[in-house]
């Protein structure tokens, strides 16, 4: 299997339009303008009727099938864009994607969108199947620090230069949220024209668009950066997220790491990593967490869990978001007074 990023989707498609792509990842900048790439491509060499169906226990495959075997002198060549659910495919969604592969034909393209694969996902036969066939166009989220360099390089591409607090501006109002970051470089584009642009400019533009989930939360209080996790658990908080949920991630977090902390005493982290399935990517993140939280520390923080706890259980009451702060310091703070 041959896996590309975005960047690269062009050249790869000027070489040869193959007849499976798999985008990989959830990010929907990435996702969208991979995919209208290999629309266009396709339209060219006449494939012209597009389908898309997203992928669930109630999917009619008879009608997808159809699709596929639908032969005739005037039928139009045809593109299957299949979304494949959050938590990756069922038996049966497995099943019937080894069957849809080996019905490939010179008329269909067929573009699978995966939001995520765990490694055990990887080595299934379903995927195995489909690699054989596909270009995969990797679109997942960028690293933070990556962010900088893609817009410099977005930028360029739009004939924009900009300076370094510009950058630094446009990486924090936009941090999540690529796809409105990239919707605000192409109105400098139309504003200022091959132009050099400042923090002036930007910030005649720019908005609050920031985009976080439960995790980056949770990243920023194991790192112990106060001041990063308060803010995501304001914007959190502004779009009406549940605060069960909140509590209900980070409580499983932590007891994975209360775990590990008991048991590398006596047994290496790799192998512990591997017995609880622990991603390669939050493997660096949770060995720090582990060196920097104490066993009294996080006796305290399970102290406060349990308080917030008992305050979820009263309908609507706004001091969970007031105690959630708290905890949120009393991840970096050592000396945080937890009658707070």
């Amino acid at each position: 299997m041959i896996q590309i990023y975005p960047d690269k989707l062009h050249n790869k498609l000027a070489e040869k339009l193959n007849k499976c792509y798999i985008l990989y990842g959830s990010n929907l900048l990435f996702i969208k303008e991979s995919k209208a790439a290999i629309y266009k491509v396709s339209k060219n060499q006449g494939f012209t009727e597009r389908f898309t169906i997203l992928l669930d226990h109630k999917t009619d495959w008879q009608e997808i099938f159809s699709i596929f075997k639908e032969f005739s002198l005037f039928s139009r060549k045809k593109i299957l864009f299949l979304i494949l659910p959050e938590q990756g495919p069922n038996i049966v969604i497995k099943k019937k994607l080894i069957v849809l592969i080996e019905l490939l034909h010179s008329d269909i393209i067929l573009i699978l969108q995966i939001p995520r694969l765990t490694k055990r996902q990887e080595n299934e036969a379903w995927y195995k199947t489909i690699c054989t066939h596909s270009i995969l166009v990797v679109c997942q989220e960028l690293e933070r620090r990556a962010v900088p360099f893609w817009i410099t390089s977005r930028a360029k591409k739009l004939n924009l230069t900009l300076d370094d607090n510009s950058n630094k501006l446009l990486c924090y109002y936009y941090e999540g949220n690529l796809l409105a970051l990239a919707q605000t470089l192409d109105k400098c584009a139309i504003l200022w024209p091959n132009s050099y642009l400042t923090s002036t400019h930007i910030k005649q533009v720019i908005h609050n668009a920031a985009c976080f989930n439960p995790f980056d939360w949770i990243n920023s209080l194991f790192l112990g950066n106060s001041q990063r996790a308060l803010r995501i658990l304001r914007q959190v908080q502004t779009t009406d997220s549940d605060s069960v949920i909140l509590l209900r991630i980070l409580q499983n977090e932590l007891l994975v790491l209360v775990k590990l902390k008991r048991k590398m005493l006596y047994m290496p982290l790799p192998i512990l990593f591997d017995q609880y399935h622990v991603w390669q990517k939050r493997r660096l993140l949770l060995n720090h967490a582990l060196q920097r939280l104490d066993t009294t520390k996080l006796t305290h923080i399970f102290t406060l869990l349990t308080r917030i706890e008992l305050l979820l259980k009263e309908e609507h009451n706004p001091s969970v978001w007031i105690e959630l702060e708290a905890l949120t310091l009393t991840f970096s703070e050592p000396e945080f007074p937890f009658s707070f």
